[in-house]
């Protein structure tokens, strides 16, 4: 005869059986493995994504900084490349490497006209050494500023 106190904290009376610690061990080692792979990709998933705007905020930056020059320059010619410079300069302090800069404009150029100066930058993910051929991830990230003439 079983005691009702017991067989409710143990349940042995009321027919509860015991699972199996190795059963129990080897679901919990495979559930963790899993919770594990889901975590890691997250959290690269979030350090990529956090390298992405930290680069393109430096794209944005110098293409501003391009622009402003651009626009106290007195003899400013299409493409220019002292502005091309001036944003590869910035670029290259930060590692990274302009694939495009355009300044455009109609000429001929008067005081208070638009200058657009364009840029662009290929972000390529750290992970795309881990995966196989044709898989990389390459994103391009522009960035583009209007601004007036002042010179």
């Amino acid at each position: 005869m079983c005691n009702p106190l017991i067989s409710l904290t143990l349940g042995h009376c009321m027919g509860f059986r015991k699972a199996k610690r190795t059963t129990l061990r080897g679901a919990a080692a495979v559930e963790g493995a899993l919770i594990f792979a889901l975590l890691l990709l997250i959290t690269l998933g979030i350090y990529e994504a956090g390298r992405a705007w930290l680069d393109y905020n430096i794209i944005t930056h110098a293409t501003r900084e391009g622009a402003r020059f651009a626009s106290t320059r007195p003899s400013l010619t299409a493409n220019d490349g002292a502005v091309r410079n001036k944003i590869n300069n910035i670029l290259g302090d930060a590692g990274l490497t302009a694939t495009m800069v355009e300044v455009l404009f109609t000429p001929p150029l008067q005081t208070g006209e638009m200058i657009r100066v364009r840029s662009r930058v290929i972000f390529t993910s750290v992970l795309s050494g881990f995966l196989p051929p044709g898989w990389q991830v390459a994103i391009p990230l522009t960035a583009e500023v209007v601004t007036r003439y002042e010179a």
